[in-house]
């Protein structure tokens, strides 16, 4: 049998919480875990990415969210064989293209904080989405649509 891609599943925090002891790693690092996948011959995608928070949210805890988003994005966008990226949340319904064949997961009710698998697994812990309960987008998501934006770098693993 032959195995033509894996997915790694980015469930991640944006700083030291009850649940979790390492906050999101470096681009660089990101960007090696994917690339050693990637050297074996198979497509690297993240499955599921959500990048919590202890909560209640501040603007230094959602500025290191977007910077985590951005990471994320900017390490897939780093190897060329990372074929893309899902947002997770509950019910996913459909796929959408974003920047021709980088990938994310609409839920049926929006991607949105209000209906985050998270809050009721961990509690204390939230705020994993790039848009809010009430639908506005956080600084998050511009640091997203920004990482997917950005030409492919050239990086040492």
């Amino acid at each position: 049998m032959r195995i033509d891609g894996v997915g790694y599943q980015g469930h991640l925090v944006t700083e030291t919480t009850p649940t979790q002891s390492t906050p999101c790693p470096s681009e660089a690092d990101l960007t090696a875990a994917l690339k050693v996948t990637a050297d074996l011959g198979v497509d690297v995608a993240y499955t599921e990415i959500d990048i919590r928070m202890k909560t209640p949210a501040n603007a230094q805890k959602l500025q290191a969210l977007a910077d985590a988003y951005g990471r994320v994005a900017k390490s897939c966008i780093n190897v060329p064989r990372c074929v893309g990226m899902t947002i997770w949340v509950s019910w996913p319904l459909f796929l959408a293209n974003v920047l021709m064949r980088w990938l994310t997961w609409i839920s049926q009710q929006g991607i949105s904080d209000k209906y985050s698998w998270v809050p009721n697994t961990f509690s204390g812990e939230g705020e994993a989405l790039l848009w809010t309960s009430n639908y506005q987008k956080k600084t998050a998501y511009t640091s997203f649509l920004q990482g997917i934006s950005s030409a492919p770098k050239t990086t040492k693993a």
